[in-house]
């Protein structure tokens, strides 16, 4: 429960709830027990350390590829590492590879 000693414990989850982030809190039982549960609302009706702020997906990561004919992919940071290593005169095809996150 919420009370004057460990109010400052809270506050980050008040202030993520502002900011829009998803809460989670642990329903499991014991220490070795995780069950995370996403919430709407805090009620305070569980320790700090039960819930937390559930983390951004990171950015989906983005390559580029010079494909010559049937050979390898030849891969780039960027287009523009890829048209500078582009091997002049011969055919190729430079393709973006972004991932996808589920």
């Amino acid at each position: 429960m919420i009370n004057k000693n460990n109010v400052a414990e809270y506050l980050p989850f008040i202030q993520a709830l502002e900011e829009g982030k998803t809460i989670e809190v642990n329903t499991g039982f014991g220490e070795n027990d995780e069950r995370w549960v996403e919430i709407s609302s805090l009620n305070f009706d569980r320790a700090p350390r039960r819930y937390r702020i559930k983390a951004e997906p990171p950015p989906p990561r983005e390559i580029w590829g010079n494909i010559y004919g049937k050979g390898p992919i030849y891969v780039h940071p960027s287009k523009d590492a890829a048209i500078a290593n582009a091997n002049l005169g011969v055919v190729r095809k430079a393709v973006h590879f972004r991932e996808v996150i589920e």
